[in-house]
């Protein structure tokens, strides 16, 4: 549709145009239909808005009804947009804010689809190479129709039998003589297919029937058998030997399945390459403390363990901060001191140390150090209760 402003505002419906119809009974595509203020609609313009509708409602804009629906919907969208346009809401900050928002999620929803696109697209070889990795996904089991007759006693189960081999038909028998009304009604064709170690309606999962089903011919009659549903007689009536499908068969199958496994990790890996190709650095996460806020609050907290977690975030998170060294000799000094784990108090001593050599705090973290190496020395007066000075024998070892 092409805008052309005129001064006076103009609407004209040129519907009954003089041009000839296609063959469909459509108007030619450059036939103008309508003129609003100067701006002309033509069928080229009607059918392209037709065709960016949605499948599912573009019905609703079919034929020459439609098309006059699909008209009408586009002269009202115009001059609507030339009324907000004397308003002056096609210059609105916080509207042209929304529309620039609404551009990028387009755009940016165009090349996922575009990824998508691309990354789910599976050709022949990829599928054929899946199908045979797969193959025995693609392999169907041994299934079975079965009659069946069950009763509670196996004395009538017997006779039942007897009268099978005498003639009379196994169908009326089963309907006739069973204890459960559903397979009366059935006349004991069980409505399923049966599968080796599945459940069987009307009586569960027993291996005694798979056991007696799965080695009958076809129209074969068991013997009388049990199993905790009652006492039974079956026929076989039609089998499905178990097969490999071909690929031809599960080929759309299979292109889904790669499809949508590819789908499922595609998205996270892409957004991976796509923080490393753009160098992205989160500064600051929303809502998260400052460096002498974690400082403060780790300096008053009660318990040492929170403590060495809070110094240690700070550290993390704030490496080039003022005070990061105090933090490093604090968790060294809570470690040894609080928690009497000198071992894992070393290492941040030893980082002090390393960073700051001439500064008060590296000689407090050698201090630390060297102190735990040193065995603890007392006079005779502050000997440990029951203990002897360093390298003294108690007189209880004395020979």
């Amino acid at each position: 549709m092409k805008r052309f402003p005129l001064p006076a505002v103009l609407m004209t419906l040129l519907l009954g145009a003089c041009a000839p119809a296609t063959d469909d009974g459509a108007a030619p595509a450059d036939q103008v239909l309508a003129v609003v203020n100067g701006n002309t609609i033509t069928m080229a313009d009607v059918d392209a808005e037709i065709a960016g509708v949605p499948k599912l409602a573009r019905p609703e804009f079919s034929g020459p009804i439609g098309r006059s629906r699909m008209l009408k919907k586009m002269i009202e969208e115009e001059i609507l947009y030339l009324a907000a346009q004397e308003q002056g809401l096609d210059r609105d900050e916080a509207l042209l804010r929304r529309v620039e928002d609404l551009k990028r999620q387009a755009v940016v929803q165009a090349y996922l689809d575009q990824v998508h696109e691309e990354a789910t697209r599976v050709d022949d070889a990829e599928a054929e190479a899946f199908y045979e990795e797969h193959a025995d996904e693609y392999r169907t089991e041994k299934m079975i129709k079965v009659r069946m007759l069950l009763t509670e006693t196996e004395s009538l189960a017997r006779r039942v039998g007897e009268m099978v081999a005498e003639g009379q038909p196994f169908e009326r028998l089963c309907g006739r003589h069973s204890s459960n009304p559903y397979v009366v009604s059935a006349q004991g064709l069980i409505p399923t297919w049966i599968r080796r170690d599945r459940a069987v309606p009307w009586i569960g999962n027993h291996p005694a029937f798979h056991e007696v089903a799965f080695e009958l011919e076809l129209d074969e009659i068991s013997d009388p058998f049990q199993t905790p549903a009652g006492w039974h007689v079956i026929r076989v009536e039609d089998v499905r030997e178990a097969r490999q499908r071909p690929f031809e068969e599960v080929k759309k199958d299979v292109v889904g399945r790669i499809s949508r496994e590819r789908s499922t990790r595609g998205l996270p890996e892409l957004l991976a390459d796509l923080h490393e190709k753009y160098d992205v650095e989160i500064l600051n996460e929303p809502g998260a403390k400052s460096a002498d806020e974690l400082f403060t609050e780790a300096q008053a907290a009660p318990d040492p363990r929170q403590r060495v977690k809070l110094y240690e975030e700070l550290v993390e998170r704030f490496p080039d901060f003022d005070r990061s060294l105090d933090a490093c000799f604090m968790i060294g000094f809570i470690r040894s001191e609080e928690l009497d784990d000198a071992a894992s108090a070393a290492p941040w001593f030893r980082k002090v140390m390393e960073q700051a050599p001439d500064s008060d705090l590296a000689q407090s973290a050698r201090f630390m150090l060297e102190s735990a190496d040193e065995e603890p020395e007392f006079e005779d007066d502050e000997l440990p209760p029951g203990g002897t000075a360093a390298g003294e024998e108690s007189a209880d070892d004395t020979p």
